[in-house]
């Protein structure tokens, strides 16, 4: 059969590698866990600089973050343009550079075969794509169906692949930000709250919009990391089932999963160091019984859309918290914002900020599409929420959410 190419797309911390991993042990499928965030970086740098001359904007900064693209109309621009390209453009960075940082990124996550992204290129993020997959393939000599690879972040691009590799298809693994966010503010690399959240919401958003586009209607397959956890057999066989490949048991047999990066069997990737030995249910909901409840109203009030589309349990009524707890977010947010972050995606305006996303909630009903872009990224999501409308990982949080009502 001809090879073909898989790529995954998630947040830190919201069990890539359990999933990577499991798939792993089926032989028809080789993916990898966030290899080279630095290919993305690059690409939305080189991306930028094409935007800016194609729309002859001075005042716009190009920079290797990956954004979020809430607030200004720019941001928004430079969204669209992503998603309407291909990865048929010249790479135009520094080549060694990109190595050098591919190289320090990959020794973190795939230290087995770093010392190849010394040599990755290509002369277009095509090339450069196809370079990362045969670096990957060097693990077990791939003799399969699927190979690739999930990245953090790197949402918005999918289109730009599907364009370049036809054949190619999409997992988006979820993960409810109250658990992620409790334990990215726990680890030793804290991101910021406000950030992060604009980033699950962005997901949610182009998620609603790739299941009803042309490029990737049944090319796209969501699931959650709850569910893989609760229901580990259902969740990889419906993986399998889109892949059009035959389910692997080894896949739900924990003790299988072996990381080649460390050179043993898994044992978890978490920041409590605890080591797992099975799916953990426990890992899904610990964060319940820990966080600090404002801190949970913060991230509800940030993300009250989209977790109620996904289909994740709310504990607190918007009308309560815009009305009986406006002053204590709006202290929340600044504080949030005055805290050091190793990366953040805010403008760096606290009061616009606050305003802004006060605005999502408040204004009279957006009249434009570019207003409700600005407030919701895509025009599919807002329609969604207005219907109260969810996307499939709904139908299987049953019991997640059913363990949080106990906590």
């Amino acid at each position: 059969m001809k090879e073909k190419y898989v790529f995954g797309a998630s947040l830190p911390r919201s069990g890539t590698k359990l999933y990577t991993f499991a798939l792993n042990e089926n032989k028809r499928i080789s993916i990898v866990s966030n290899p080279n965030v630095e290919l993305f970086r690059f690409l939305k740098k080189d991306y930028s600089n094409k935007f800016k001359v194609r729309k002859k904007i001075k005042n716009f900064k190009t920079n290797y973050m990956l954004d979020d693209y809430y607030g200004p109309y720019k941001k928004l621009d430079l969204l669209k343009y992503i998603l309407n390209s291909n990865l048929n453009i010249r790479f135009k960075g520094d080549l060694k550079e990109f190595q050098n940082k591919s190289f320090e990124r990959s020794k973190r996550e795939i230290a087995d075969l770093s010392r190849y992204m010394k040599q990755i290129s290509g002369l277009t993020y095509k090339e450069i794509f196809e370079n990362q997959i045969e670096i990957i393939k060097k693990r077990d000599k791939h003799t399969g169906d699927w190979v690739g690879f999930s990245e953090s972040w790197a949402i918005e691009f999918f289109p730009a692949i599907a364009r370049t590799f036809p054949n190619a298809k999409f997992l988006v693994n979820l993960r409810d930000p109250r658990a992620t966010i409790y334990a990215n503010q726990n680890a030793i690399n804290k991101a910021q709250i406000l950030s992060y959240s604009r980033h699950f919401r962005k997901q949610i958003a182009l998620i609603s919009q790739y299941m009803r586009s042309k490029i990737l209607k049944n090319k796209i397959h969501v699931f959650s990391y709850e569910s893989l956890v609760f229901e580990p057999e259902n969740t990889i066989r419906k993986i399998c089932d889109f892949l059009g490949t035959k389910f692997d048991k080894r896949s739900i047999e924990f003790k299988n999963f072996y990381s080649h990066s460390k050179g043993h069997k898994f044992d978890g990737d978490s920041h409590t160091f605890i080591k797992l030995y099975d799916f953990d249910k426990e890992r899904t909901y610990f964060w319940k019984k820990k966080i600090n409840t404002d801190i949970q109203k913060y991230i509800e009030f940030l993300c009250y859309y989209e977790l109620k589309a996904c289909g994740y349990k709310l504990f607190f009524d918007l009308k309560n918290l815009l009305k009986n707890n406006k002053k204590k977010i709006e202290t929340l947010i600044k504080n949030d914002l005055k805290k050091k972050a190793n990366w953040r995606t805010d403008s760096g305006d606290i009061e616009k900020e606050i305003k802004f996303e006060f605005s999502r909630y408040t204004q009279n009903k957006p009249n434009t599409k570019k207003n409700i872009e600005k407030y919701f990224l895509t025009k599919d999501f807002y329609n969604m929420k207005l219907k109260n409308d969810k996307i499939d990982t709904s139908k299987y949080l049953e019991s997640y959410n059913q363990t949080l009502n106990q906590c």
